[in-house]
């Protein structure tokens, strides 16, 4: 039995995840997590966000809508976001729109959740910045900021 931190939901299989906000909870050095299983967890989206809701790095909004109280807060697909989904009301009269990356380590980047994850990788396993710049093909600029980032939360 889960301890009652509001709504729960369930995604892919995985089990009810606690709708609170953690900061890269999961551990990128725990052993388990080598390059080649990132990868595969990087492989889908779906499997992606699924992964990081439940160690609780992106925040999970399924509960009652709070704007409108007659709907429901769900994730649904999006094309018009980088991500592909976002949370919204099910209520057709109600706007609320949130973004999956909301309240998250994500939140205010426009670089994909997947790439974000590996230079976190690289940066907790001390990767020199200009392999990780070769291995991602982001600019030399944002992989500066996400080390400096990843410093600071540290």
């Amino acid at each position: 039995m889960h301890a009652n931190n509001g709504p729960t939901i369930v995604f892919d299989n995985f089990p009810p995840v606690p709708s609170y906000v953690r900061v890269m909870e999961f551990s990128v050095t725990d052993r388990s997590v080598n390059f080649e299983h990132l990868c595969k967890i990087c492989s889908s989206s779906c499997h992606l966000q699924s992964y990081l809701r439940l160690h609780k790095v992106l925040f999970n909004f399924h509960r009652r809508c709070e704007r409108c109280d007659n709907g429901v807060i769900n994730l649904r697909r999006d094309s018009s976001t980088c991500d592909g989904q976002v949370w919204r009301c099910s209520n057709k009269k109600c706007n609320f729109k949130q973004s999956i990356r909301a309240h998250s380590f994500f939140s205010g980047s426009h670089v994909s959740l997947h790439l974000i994850v590996k230079v976190v990788y690289f940066w907790a396993h001390q990767y020199p910045q200009h392999i990780v710049i070769h291995e991602t093909g982001i600019s030399e600029k944002t992989i500066i900021d996400f080390y400096n980032f990843c410093r600071e939360v540290c």
